[in-house]
């Protein structure tokens, strides 16, 4: 058993340090969402966050979840955190790669589509914005550093 854990985290590491080629294929490029951006232990930055905003106030999205000891070995809530940060990692990363074409078109992407989908589950009842930033803690809660992606005003779906 201790063989296969050691194998395990060796794996992790050899495929960290493996450069790969980016994926080109639409239908590949569905499966992103279902593993985990190691990008984030690149570099050190400032947080970024989705941020959205019904009225005049951002709010953050999805705050990190208060932590207990029996979340050792259940914790759906911290694996839907580190999901949602990855992805965040995952649209960064798109961003910078994208030439203007594609950044101007930005809004067609599938991670801008299940950015969309983090802030409707939110369950705005009005019309809604939302926005990427890096933040930094203060006093009264956060200061914004700086705005990386913001959504159009959006309508709420009425199902």
């Amino acid at each position: 058993m201790l063989y296969f854990i050691v194998l395990y985290f060796l794996l992790i590491i050899l495929f960290s340090l493996i450069k790969f080629k980016e994926i080109k294929s639409p239908t590949l490029n569905l499966f992103k969402s279902m593993f985990p951006s190691w990008k984030f232990f690149d570099e050190s930055n400032d947080t970024p966050v989705l941020l959205y905003r019904e009225a005049d106030d951002w709010k953050i999205c999805f705050s990190p979840p208060k932590l207990r000891w029996w979340h050792f070995f259940y914790n759906p809530a911290g694996n839907f955190y580190l999901a949602y940060h990855s992805h965040l990692q995952q649209v960064l990363g798109e961003l910078t790669v994208a030439s203007v074409e594609e950044a101007t078109h930005f809004q067609d992407n599938l991670s801008y589509k299940m950015l969309e989908h983090f802030v409707r589950s939110k369950s705005p009842q009005s019309d809604f914005q939302f926005k990427i930033s890096s933040i930094k803690k203060a006093p009264n809660g956060f200061a914004i550093i700086e705005d990386i992606l913001i959504s159009p005003k959006l309508k709420v779906e009425i199902v």
